[in-house]
């Protein structure tokens, strides 16, 4: 017979991206709100992003905090619209903001 935690725990995926860390717990119970962060990698923009669960835009709740509320099934979070940071040389061409850093400093 299974205990009555299994089935009322649900269990919390999220995306991938190199643009991004999400940050929170892999299980969540049943009715409750589920809480979680994203952080944004080093030269990623994650200021017009959509953070979402099962497809469901998720509640903002701080400044890098997002929340799923009454949470009846397990969730999978996912992020859209990061974007990585450019800067233009001199020729006016836009490199990524991590490329120009390591070119900048193998010349150093």
């Amino acid at each position: 017979m299974y205990g009555s935690d299994s089935l009322d725990t649900f269990t919390v995926t999220f995306s991938e991206s190199e643009a991004y860390v999400i940050l929170g717990e892999k299980t969540v119970k049943k009715g409750e709100t589920y809480s979680f962060q994203v952080k944004p990698n080093k030269f990623y923009d994650l200021s017009d992003i959509t953070v979402t669960s099962n497809g469901v835009q998720c509640i903002k709740a701080g400044e890098m905090t997002y929340q799923s509320l009454d949470v009846r099934e397990d969730l999978y979070i996912s992020v859209t619209g990061e974007k990585a940071e450019y800067l233009t040389d001199k020729t006016g061409i836009q490199v990524l903001k991590g490329i120009e850093l390591e070119r900048q400093s193998k010349e150093d």
